[in-house]
């Protein structure tokens, strides 16, 4: 173009041929030309600004705000200069001509039409999208960059244009990820500014709607969820934007599911969950008390969500700015407008949830009552562990929800399976064991839904939040029982195997395991034995769940890092339930359940009895508790068979066996010294206890003559006799309590390890639950809690050692009329009850130890007795 410019100056000036005079004639007809001139380049100027502009608009699809991006600056200046040179110069030389300037007039008519050719050049190259979309990510970084020292009013202008040239059609997948990822870089950045946050839902929406544009383009929508998820990370401060987020990744997955685009709907899913975890992790506080470093998620840093997002963008367009500041500027800005809608944690868990499992595979494709549909093999055990995964992570990081929906959720997945479940047991019987059947594939979603439930009791577990995993426990147990009930032997064998993992993995041993650690993890193996009769039941009806119930029992004792006996003799108690040898302990005795328990006891339950008799005995010295209900549950066996049946078989045959296992087992007297035996580490014999000697000597006395009332021998001392010198023993372990006085009142207990842990009730439920200073519910159950907990193994009745609970009422025990408990439970209740009523209210709390409750019991109790 300049050589063609040169040349027409060169010709039009210098060439001898063009003849110009300065006579009036030539002067009249140059005018006219150079009028005529003008009037040329001004028709094409106003063409070009008319028609092709218009044309160059509708080639585009773009709005008037997008293409008048254009005409910058040096567009301007052009078109400038050719209204200069081409109009005004001519008409200024046509006002008063002269050969010299007519020659000029000529060529500067040459250069117009050369400078409107190169504009409508240029203008064609600048109407393609990808040089819009160049040219707007400039523009919007500088607005970017404004925007930290004004107040951002042009940032929102420059943030739709790149939003609208990103949605269009003709984009390709490159300059698409470039503008998504300047889309994203500007939406962080206006969070810096207040005055503009209403708009910023409506731009998210468009973003989302991108991805609608580009469905043929399945990247195209990948390249929108990694966008959406980025900013949903960044902008958890911002509740109206992250709530715009949430909603558009949600209509992003139910239109990729509905359309068959597997790998969006799950991309889109995974970042609905990730970033609801990232808004939770923002509203929810962390229990620091509870669990000090714990693994797991973590927010983004500025600096990585910079990383993030430019690495799909222009780098070179973005690394002359401060990026870092921007973006770290929006991550922490927080107005106090948003403050005030900062939102529910509760109900935004609650809608996340309800979206995913509206969205869930089917786990077949003939499956049609799944949301999804069939969206292939392991679509649904993904899902699952999506669900599992929103409060996992919390949990992991000591946050605590206050709504259990995401583990309700998941039992109601495997309660929808069950109707799935008729191609597994199509299957001949195992008889020989040659099948396993808990080797299923890692994608079945019964396996996963089981696995996802136990890691989620684990982690609830480590957090701190032992409520929620016994809860989350029982349904683990009731989902076992559920496939147990309706046949399925390979879901039942695979939800147990995953229930053993957790507990596994829940009671591992770590070098630096504390006390109350060990006194948390029993209770909380304690509480799920106590609702463990109806699996066993349902294991009962159908031979098949024999090794199922045996698994989950010997898991749930065995596993502990305490101590097993006491968690052996609730399970044992529970298999009495589940026989229906026994009532459950909610249940009231009444007297017509008496012919119920009468019955002798199932042929298993008496061999299996028999079988752990033996090392129930070797283990009495530390803890009979479990011998004595053995033994108990075997005597009432035997009195059930001789009175209903007229078999004095059951008895004879347990009086040899006791009389035989008396002989064999060493009594050790209590001037023994049993810590020498123990440091000396020599092999001795085994040892029977005292007490345990008692027992089975009045067991045998009655199976000998089968005619007198079978009762229990009265215990040597009283209540207090035996709290007395449990406090004078050198082996009696101190703790404290101390009642804390916040939002909620809780009481600490503080071992002598230094570790500590939460006072909870028999459910495992600790806020809430205490009061004090005062008569009322709260003080009460206080008082009835520290005393359990302070009594420990003090609790149990000395006559019977707690075995009576299962003698079916066929034994009489003198002391605790069948309960198991000591018959000064009650009164040693009221005791402490009366001290927790006058404990001071205030927040300066309180501090009590567990030798000062058992010495306030015991003389308030000996005083009560002096006044009677």
């Amino acid at each position: 173009m300049l050589l063609i410019g040169t040349a027409w100056t060169v010709a039009v000036v210098w060439w001898p041929q063009l003849h110009l005079q300065d006579d009036p004639d030539a002067l009249g007809w140059q005018s006219q030309v150079t009028i005529g001139l003008a009037s040329i380049v001004a028709g094409l100027i106003a063409l070009l600004l008319t028609v092709g502009l218009a044309a160059i608009q509708l080639r585009a699809s773009l709005s008037w705000r997008v293409m008048r991006g254009i005409f910058d600056v040096p567009a301007r200046v052009g078109l400038l200069t050719t209204v200069s040179i081409g109009v005004a110069a001519p008409l200024w030389v046509a006002m008063s001509p002269s050969a010299r300037w007519s020659r000029w007039a000529f060529a500067a008519f040459g250069w117009s039409l050369i400078l409107v050719a190169v504009m409508v050049w240029i203008g064609m190259e600048r109407a393609a999208p990808e040089w819009l979309v160049n040219r707007a990510i400039r523009r919007a970084v500088r607005a970017a960059c404004r925007a930290r020292r004004t107040n951002g009013s042009d940032l929102v202008d420059r943030t739709d244009i790149v939003i609208e040239l990103g949605s269009h059609a003709a984009l390709g997948p490159a300059q698409r990820r470039r503008a998504l990822a300047a889309a994203a870089f500007l939406l962080a950045s206006r969070a810096h500014s207040n005055e503009h946050q209403a708009t910023t839902a409506a731009a998210i929406g468009r973003i989302a709607q991108i991805s609608t544009n580009s469905s043929a383009d399945p990247s195209g929508t990948l390249d929108t969820v990694t966008v959406l998820t980025t900013l949903g990370n960044t902008l958890t401060h911002n509740a109206t934007a992250h709530s715009a987020i949430r909603a558009a990744l949600t209509g992003i997955a139910q239109r990729a599911r509905a359309g068959g685009h597997h790998a969006v709907g799950n991309e889109a899913l995974d970042g609905l969950a990730e970033v609801t975890i990232a808004r939770l992790t923002e509203l929810l506080p962390t229990y620091e008390s509870m669990q000090s470093a714990r693994p797991g998620s973590r927010q983004l840093r500025p600096a990585e969500v910079v990383e993030k997002i430019t690495s799909a963008a222009a780098k070179d367009l973005l690394q002359d700015t401060d990026v870092d500041d921007i973006v770290s500027a929006a991550h922490k800005a927080d107005d106090q407008a948003e403050r005030s809608k900062r939102g529910d944690p509760h109900e935004l868990l609650e809608t996340t949830t309800a979206d995913l499992v509206g969205m869930l595979a089917s786990p077949r494709p003939d499956a049609s009552r799944w949301p999804g549909g069939w969206q292939g093999p392991s679509a649904l055990a993904n899902d699952v562990r999506r669900i599992g995964d929103l409060v996992k992570t919390l949990y992991q990081d000591g946050r605590y929800t206050a709504t259990d929906t995401v583990e309700k959720a998941l039992e109601g997945v495997a309660a929808s399976l069950q109707f799935e479940s008729g191609s597994r047991i199509s299957r001949p019987p195992d008889r020989t064991g040659w099948r396993d059947a808990s080797d299923l594939e890692d994608t079945d979603p019964v396996k996963t839904v089981g696995e996802v439930l136990g890691a989620l009791m684990v982690a609830a577990f480590e957090a701190g939040f032992d409520r929620r995993a016994l809860l989350t426990g029982r349904r683990l147990l009731a989902t076992i029982t559920s496939t147990a009930t309706s046949g399925d032997i390979q879901a039942a064998v695979a939800l147990e195997a995953s229930f053993r993992r957790a507990i596994l993995q829940l009671t591992r041993h770590q070098p630096d395991q504390t006390s109350a650690h060990r006194v948390r993890e029993s209770r909380l193996l304690a509480g799920l034995i106590a609702e463990l009769d109806p699996l066993l039941a349902a294991c009962q009806a159908d031979d098949r769940f024999n090794d199922v119930a045996d698994d989950a029992v010997v898991s749930l004792v065995w596993s502990t890092n305490g101590n097993p006996v006491p968690l052996a003799s609730a399970a044992w108690k529970a298999r009495l339930r589940a026989a229906g040898w026994i009532s459950s302990g909610f249940q009231r005795r009444r007297g017509g359940e008496q012919s119920i328990r009468t019955r002798p006891l199932p042929d298993q339950l008496v061999a299996e009895a028999k079988d752990e008799l033996r090392t129930a005995l070797i283990h009495g010295p530390k803890d009979p508790t479990y011998a004595a209900a053995l033994i108990s549950s075997l005597w009432a066996h035997a009195i059930a068979s001789l009175r209903q049946d007229g078999d004095p078989a059951p008895a004879r045959h347990l009086h040899e066996l006791l009389s035989r296992w008396r002989k064999e087992l060493v009594i050790t007297l209590e001037e023994v010294d049993e810590s020498r035996l123990e440091e000396d580490g020599a092999p001795h014999p085994p040892r029977l206890s005292r007490k345990l000697d008692e027992l089975m000597a009045a067991a045998s006395r009655w199976l000998a003559s089968t005619r007198r009332k079978a009762t229990y021998p009265r215990p040597e001392g009283t209540f207090a006799m035996r709290v007395r010198d449990a406090l004078d023993s050198p082996r009696f372990v101190d703790w404290s309590y101390a009642g804390l006085r916040g939002p909620e009142t809780l009481v600490r207990v503080d071992t002598q390890d230094g570790s500590r842990r939460l006072l909870r009730d028999l459910e495992s439920r600790a806020r809430g639950e205490f009061e004090w200073g005062y008569g009322g519910t709260g003080p009460t159950t206080l008082a009835e809690i520290i005393s359990l907990d302070a009594l420990d193994d003090l609790v149990w009745c000395q006559a019977c050692l707690g075995g009576s609970a299962c003698a079916g009422e066929l034994i009489r025990c003198a002391e605790c009329k069948g309960t198991g408990f000591t018959a000064q439970l009650c009164d040693f209740q009221l005791a402490v009850a009366e001290r927790v009523e006058s404990l001071p209210r205030s927040n300066d709390g309180w501090l009590w130890t567990r030798r000062e409750i058992l010495d306030h019991a015991l003389d308030t109790l000996a005083r009560s007795k002096v006044s009677r």
